[in-house]
């Protein structure tokens, strides 16, 4: 209704038109009622039937798996509270919490938005993709480390968990956690090194995601991609081609692939449903307007949040690949406990899971290490969570040496090979040239910055 209907600021009045204390009641109880009604008719959307209602533990049990705890974590002003769900032995859902007292809001607040200037902070840097943005970065999962990864960490262990779900609250949401180091056993590790990571907007959306996976883990596994819309992405076409390859020869239909400026929203939309889609494309994320942020089709023409959470046109994707940048990004500024973003957008139009990024990524580090992940998920039957991880952990490590006789078999496949050159020949020798200067046992994308933007939302 309109603001009549709920009492806007003229009809309560002044101070002194308030009326008496049984008049001023009456009205309340007309504004709750009104507001009861508005929550009854958005619970009445498909996928909004709990709206506003408060979860018990069964509730958040149903979001945890056999292994794998879910973890709030919840910045406050005294510190940080994890709030930690698990299955004992027995299978019986179980809480406890774990307190951070050095993670106060105030102090996540200068970890993030602090800085000398606004330009100087971790959230611009993140967003602008400022060349100085890695360096901060690595301060930042400094601190964050010692103090809230390793004893969430630790208790993990105790537990015998496999994985972990978290559920960030607050500017939280903008870190990669499970990139942020600590110590273990004299050597320094991450969250990533000892468990598979999920990433959820709440324990609901989790649940849900797991029963749509559940439901599509017998299906066919089908392909519908776009890659380089734009013209200007040098190695997304390769990077598509590459995860076709792979899906080919499996009993299913062909994968339906779309490059240049075939890469329509239309011919996106005319390859579904798929059980994966992947979009190797220009992403971006926008701080103004977060419904707003998008990926860029052919014609410049955007996919945005806004029509994301307005439809349901990914139902039965197991995975939504967002090889793009800022598609991880969720809201910070004016609904700081909330997670919106393109990832909780995918989920809401009917995906299973999605694999985003928290920054502006290089493409010749997100094709190395999407073709690894497909690799691992779709030859070895590694569930997604430990697919991508194993591929974050081999691109991390892997030396310059292999990535130049990577790229030089991409130059000149052997002619008996029966494998055909997907990398155009000036890309393969240019990769063969950079990384062939370079000393062999330097591993060129070690640093956090390279492969922690990629996260998984879902299950």
């Amino acid at each position: 209704g309109g603001p009549g209907e709920l009492g806007g600021p003229g009809e309560l009045g002044g101070p002194g038109e308030l009326g008496g204390p049984g008049e001023l009641g009456g009205r309340i109880d007309a504004a709750r009622g009104a507001l009861a009604e508005v929550i009854e008719r958005i619970r009445r959307r498909v996928g909004y039937e709990r709206f506003l209602a408060l979860p018990d533990l069964d509730d958040i049990g149903a979001a945890v798996r056999p292994g794998v705890p879910l973890a709030y974590l919840v910045p406050t002003g005294g510190g940080c509270l994890v709030l930690l769900a698990y299955r004992r032995p027995d299978g019986e859902p179980a809480a406890e919490d774990l307190w951070v007292p050095e993670l106060s809001t105030a102090a996540i607040d200068r970890l993030v938005i602090g800085g000398p200037t606004a330009e100087r902070s971790f959230l611009w840097q993140q967003i602008t993709g400022d060349p100085g943005f890695a360096a901060v970065l690595a301060g930042v999962l400094g601190e964050v480390g010692p103090r809230l990864a390793a004893p969430l960490a630790a208790r993990l262990r105790e537990l015998d968990a496999t994985g972990v779900v978290l559920v960030p609250g607050g500017r939280l949401a903008s870190l990669p956690l499970h990139a942020a180091p600590y110590g273990r056993d004299g050597e320094t590790a991450c969250l990533l090194d000892d468990f598979d990571v999920h990433y959820a907007p709440s324990a609901w959306v989790h649940a849900d995601a797991l029963s749509r996976a559940a439901r599509l883990s017998a299906a066919p596994a089908t392909l519908t991609g776009i890659a380089d819309p734009t013209g200007d992405l040098r190695y997304a076409r390769a990077e598509l081609e590459d995860v076709a390859a792979l899906f080919t020869g499996r009993g299913a239909p062909a994968p339906r692939t779309h490059y240049g400026e075939r890469a329509t929203k239309d011919a996106l939309t005319g390859g579904l449903p798929a059980t994966y889609v992947h979009l190797a494309c220009h992403g971006r994320y926008t701080v103004t307007d977060p419904l707003e942020s998008h990926l860029l089709l052919a014609g410049d023409v955007p996919l945005t949040l806004r029509e994301l959470l307005d439809g349901r046109g990914f139902e039965g994707a197991r995975l939504v690949v967002a090889s793009a940048c800022q598609t991880a990004v969720s809201e910070l500024l004016f609904l700081p406990d909330e997670a919106v973003g393109l990832p909780a957008g995918f989920l809401r139009a009917g995906a299973a899971a999605v694999i985003g990024t928290l920054w502006p990524v290089d493409d010749v580090s997100t094709a190395l290490l999407m073709t690894r992940f497909y690799q691992g998920h779709l030859d070895e039957r590694l569930p997604v969570d430990r697919a991508l991880r194993r591929a974050q952990r081999w691109l991390a490590t892997v030396t310059a040496g292999e990535l130049a006789e990577h790229f030089a078999a991409q130059a000149s496949p052997p002619v008996d090979s029966g494998a055909g050159r997907r990398l155009p020949a000036e890309l393969a020798a240019a990769g063969a040239i950079r990384f062939g200067f370079d000393d062999p046992d330097h591993r060129p994308f070690a640093e956090p910055y390279h492969w922690a933007p990629f996260v998984l939302m879902g299950a």
